[in-house]
């Protein structure tokens, strides 16, 4: 297999986000026959994780291509929400990536450049619900479509230890993190995600 060294438009804005935003710097791992993330996450040169980046594209269904959508009669496209499946695939493949890696924390980034999904999508993808709340203490816990996950896949959602969300739009970062509390030689990563 050749080398991979094709950087994508979501692992450039990365780059960007953190060498401004957090003063971190991101060194591309040179990608082989083996499955490996797509960066050293760096502070003052050591390497602190290891982490992927995959994008989250627009789908603009047509008449030859319509990804699942139907075109209604005043030509609006939709479908069934799948945002759960996009997200999970994603983090799924990002997975595939980061298992192998050291005893590094990994951290998968989600960048957004789809107007149907958002951050929410991520954590209900996490934890297989969402719960909606009203200010009278009514509240809805949604399960669909995110109790489709399957449970071998939620598994291995607990096994990264950071999810970020960039939204494209905005360039605000969403943090979720299941475990890196637990490592104490990471408290300023999780603290550099906290401003």
């Amino acid at each position: 297999m050749g080398i991979k060294n094709k950087i994508t438009k979501g692992e450039k804005l990365v780059i960007e986000i953190f060498k401004k935003r957090f003063n971190l710097g991101l060194e591309k791992i040179i990608e082989g026959s083996s499955q490996t993330p797509d960066f050293y996450l760096k502070k003052k040169g050591k390497k602190i994780a290891v982490v992927e980046v995959k994008d989250l594209e627009e789908i603009n269904p047509t008449s030859k291509n319509t990804y699942g959508y139907k075109e209604n009669d005043f030509g609006v496209w939709s479908k069934n929400d799948n945002s759960a499946s996009r997200v999970s695939k994603r983090i799924s493949e990002a997975y595939s990536q980061l298992k192998n890696t050291s005893n590094l924390p990994k951290i998968i980034i989600l960048v957004n450049f789809s107007l149907s999904l958002d951050a929410l999508d991520l954590l209900g993808t996490l934890q297989g619900y969402l719960l909606y709340a009203s200010e009278d203490s009514i509240s809805v816990k949604n399960l669909s479509p995110y109790n489709k996950i399957n449970s071998n896949v939620r598994g291995k959602f607990k096994n990264i230890d950071l999810y970020l969300w960039v939204e494209t739009n905005t360039q605000k970062i969403h943090r979720i993190g299941y475990d890196l509390i637990f490592y104490p030689n990471n408290k300023t990563l999780i603290k550099k995600f906290e401003k």
